[in-house]
């Protein structure tokens, strides 16, 4: 499955096993020196997955550090998203001059734990769910993963926090297997509205991993 689906603009992606991360450079390596093996393995093997997608661009190898909202620094002239679960890491780059910002997320394809919906959904957002999406587990975690990609989307731009539920799901023409998004922000500043106004969002079930993407992109 080609991730670079999920985007509406020329794109590189790569994915990446968790139990193959390596430490390319030291400067990451010490970034991460103080978190367990897991958290280590994630963060390494997203980098790992980045600079792959960066490199399929003519974009130089070089570490990838977080800044103070631990957003990843990249090449002056790309941009991009790096996501991971407990078995992949994956990662998208994209050059400047054809996106402002994209978003990249990844969930196993299982339900969600009972009770956590209220946190994430909002009444009018649930009755309103993609329910004839068959390949999905759960309707519920494919919206969880849309608005973290609509989050890592918007986040880079405004640098505003915000909670699931500031976020309204509106979800467009879909598959058992793909469809289409946007997300609008409830009780927000013009400027934070009109980023997420621009937002446009893509997800995929990729059926061999077991797993569901997302993808965001403000051009």
């Amino acid at each position: 499955m080609a991730l670079e689906q999920l985007f509406p603009v020329p794109s590189a992606a790569a994915i990446v096993r968790s139990a193959d991360a390596v430490a390319e450079f030291a400067e990451e390596e010490s970034a991460i020196a103080g978190a367990t093996i897991a958290r280590q393995r994630e963060f390494l093997g997203g980098r790992n997955a980045a600079r792959r997608a960066l490199l399929a661009l003519g974009a130089p190898a070089v570490p990838l550090l977080p800044d103070r909202d631990r957003v990843p620094r990249w090449p002056a002239g790309y941009i991009g998203s790096i996501s991971h679960c407990a078995t992949a890491c994956a990662a998208v780059a994209v050059r400047r001059v054809h996106a402002r910002s994209v978003g990249l997320d990844v969930e196993p394809n299982v339900a969600l734990p009972c009770g956590i919906e209220r946190l994430i959904l909002s009444p009018w957002e649930f009755v309103r769910l993609p329910y004839h999406c068959t390949g999905i587990a759960d309707c519920r975690k494919l919206a969880f993963v849309a608005k973290e990609a609509f989050y890592k989307c918007f986040f880079p731009v405004c640098r505003t926090f915000l909670e699931f539920r500031d976020v309204r799901l509106c979800w467009g023409l879909s598959d058992e297997c793909s469809g289409n998004f946007r997300a609008e922000l409830i009780k927000r500043d013009r400027v934070a509205c009109g980023v997420a106004k621009r937002i446009v969002g893509r997800w995929l079930l990729d059926l061999d991993l077991g797993l569901i993407w997302a993808g965001a992109t403000l051009v």
